[in-house]
C-alpha cells in the first residue's frame, strides 16, 4: 500500500491517498489536486 499525505506536499490539508501502486497514487493525488485545491498536476510536478 502507497500513501501519500496532502499536507506533506505543501498543502494545509488532511487528505490521505491511499493506492496499491505509486502510479495509481499519482492519478488519485492529481485527481485530488484538481477537485480540492483547483491545481493541475503536471509530470515536472510528479517528480
Amino acid at each position: 500500500m502507497k500513501v501519500l499525505h496532502c499536507n506533506d506536499a505543501g498543502f494545509d490539508c488532511k487528505g490521505i491517498i491511499r493506492a496499491q501502486s505509486a502510479d495509481e497514487v499519482l492519478k488519485l493525488v492529481a485527481q485530488h489536486a484538481e477537485q480540492v485545491h483547483q491545481v493541475t498536476i503536471t509530470p515536472e510536478m510528479a517528480f
